[in-house]
């Protein structure tokens, strides 16, 4: 993995990285799925800018550090604050990268170097923080109608309903 292609934000005093990467075979996926991963994959085509990974970081984050948790880890509260749904079996599997998926956004909340370490031991390859995402499934999913899409950025529509999302 190129450190260069790692993104990473300090978020409520823990550092947090974002990496694009693209794998080969579902290693990484049998991995996660079997609780040996510690990190989130998101479908990349759901990821328009890292600001809404940071949002919904700083909203997991702050939930673990109050012991409000609505998930089992900080990392499946991640994708719940993504999603639109309070649906917790829905956000998963909404947000959620799946075997099938082969560029995924990579998001592990710690020092960059433990994300480089641990990389290396992963069948990866990083990409460019550039988002792979559709406009079409992302407007679906969260309901974006396109009055709205023609009055606001896409960006913004989306970080407005990871933030209302605990008070509705």
């Amino acid at each position: 993995m190129n450190e260069e292609h790692v993104v990473s934000f300090t978020v409520l005093g823990v550092e947090t990285n974002i990496a694009c990467i693209a794998v080969e075979d579902d290693t990484l996926q049998a991995l996660l799925s079997k609780g040996e991963l510690d990190c989130c994959l998101v479908k990349r085509i759901l990821v328009v800018d890292a600001k809404q990974l940071l949002t919904a970081a700083h909203r997991a984050l702050a939930a673990k550090n109050s012991g409000t948790l609505i998930t089992r880890n900080v990392y499946s509260e991640l994708l719940y604050n993504l999603s639109p749904s309070k649906n917790i079996t829905q956000s998963l599997r909404t947000f959620g990268a799946e075997p099938s998926d082969r560029e995924m956004v990579l998001v592990r909340f710690g020092p960059k170097a433990d994300l480089m370490r641990s990389a290396l031991a992963w069948p990866v390859a990083s990409r460019p923080f550039l988002p792979q995402a559709s406009v079409s499934k992302i407007k679906e999913v969260y309901g974006i109608k396109e009055t709205e899409a023609l009055s606001t950025s896409l960006l913004d529509s989306i970080l407005t309903r990871i933030a209302v999302k605990c008070v509705i």
